[in-house]
């Protein structure tokens, strides 16, 4: 008797969840995932960076002449220069920890 693999048989890439469904183990398909860290990292970047792009029109307004309240501009450039630097951090600590993880001994 010759016993076939599992991509002979259609089941190599089909996830655990995929074949529960198939077999009858689960009644409905399991719910989304919650985001890695690859997006929480994405949302944040991208936070930042429209807190960068307020200052920056708000800094063109302030030049300009148009900003009627000089105080909306210091504190949107405020805003965005500490996020920025709290990103600064959290990538350095984040890298530092990685270097720690590897520098490990298994």
């Amino acid at each position: 008797m010759r016993i076939e693999g599992p991509a002979r048989i259609g089941i190599a890439r089909q996830t655990e969840e995929q074949l529960a469904q198939r077999l009858g183990l689960l009644s409905e398909v399991p719910k989304a995932r919650e985001p890695g860290i690859g997006a929480l990292a994405k949302k944040a970047l991208n936070e930042v960076n429209e807190l960068q792009a307020a200052a920056d029109r708000e800094a063109q307004r302030v030049a300009t002449g148009d900003a009627t309240n000089l105080h909306d501009a210091i504190i949107a450039m405020e805003k965005a220069h500490l996020t920025l630097q709290l990103t600064a951090q959290t990538t350095r600590k984040a890298v530092e920890a990685y270097k720690e993880i590897m520098r490990m001994q298994v």
